[in-house]
């Protein structure tokens, strides 16, 4: 299975995979040697011990380089297996039931230092009740809600401004907050996920 992920990644011609590892051992002596990727793919279960032996690893990993990203790739993906990951240190948590889609999200995520779960996986921990839903924008000020409505109602920066009474850069600064917390990068992503949850 790694070898056929591996080929996968490396199918598009945008990543290239600088090595694998089929043992904690392994991978320990890869990192020594100089090879640390920009992004590690970590499989929990790593031998003898299971899940324990695979977070232990990571634990591992991150008091010798600080500085790795670790996507977690699992089989398991109860609740508590991947709040154990993060808590571990692991930038983001993918299901081996994935599709590749969602394994490169995982990845440009990560490597972009931010967290990612996949949220195929997250949508069925909420259906299972293992994890209570937020609103989408749980994170969001009143304020910037409000900004986000009118952008996605198609205003420009300087309408909102005018309409709120506050300056063009004021304005600036909570779209660019916006797009932090929502985790976007382009005005058509927010204002596409903006319409995805009934913003017009």
């Amino acid at each position: 299975m790694r070898t056929a992920i591996a080929r996968a990644l490396e199918f598009g011609g945008e990543l290239r995979v600088v090595g694998q590892a089929a043992t904690p051992e392994a991978l320990l002596t890869l990192l020594e040697g100089g090879t640390l990727p920009d992004v590690l793919l970590l499989d929990l279960n790593v031998g003898i011990g299971g899940v324990a032996a695979g977070l232990a690893l990571i634990e591992r990993v991150l008091a010798r380089w600080p500085a790795a990203k670790l996507l977690v790739l699992s089989m398991h993906h109860e609740a508590e297996v991947i709040d154990r990951s993060l808590r571990a240190g692991a930038r983001g948590f993918v299901g081996k039931g994935s599709s590749m889609e969602m394994l490169m999200q995982g990845i440009e995520a990560v490597h972009r230092g931010r967290r990612y779960v996949d949220p195929t996986l997250v949508d069925a921990l909420i259906a299972r009740g293992d994890i209570a839903s937020e609103p989408w924008d749980a994170a969001l000020t009143p304020r910037e809600r409000e900004v986000m409505a009118r952008l996605c109602a198609g205003q420009r920066l300087y309408e909102i401004a005018h309409a709120l009474s506050v300056s063009i850069k004021t304005v600036g600064t909570h779209k660019a907050r916006l797009m932090e917390k929502l985790q976007v990068r382009t005005n058509a992503e927010l204002i596409r996920l903006g319409h995805q949850h009934g913003l017009r």
